[in-house]
């Protein structure tokens, strides 16, 4: 067993490296509006200090 956080790390590093090497390869998901998302977040962190 692995701890959450390394996890997940794990997960995106391959996620990075599927995407360097087959770029191409079909996503069967996508984020929508992504962009909004994250500059939501970021507005939220500010506000609350963080």
């Amino acid at each position: 067993m692995l701890p959450i956080g390394l996890a997940g790390e794990l997960v995106s590093i391959g996620t990075l490296v599927l995407r360097v090497r087959d770029p191409d390869l079909p996503r069967p998901f996508k984020a929508p509006a992504i962009w909004l998302a994250g500059r939501r977040h970021s507005r939220l962190r500010a506000r609350d200090g963080v």
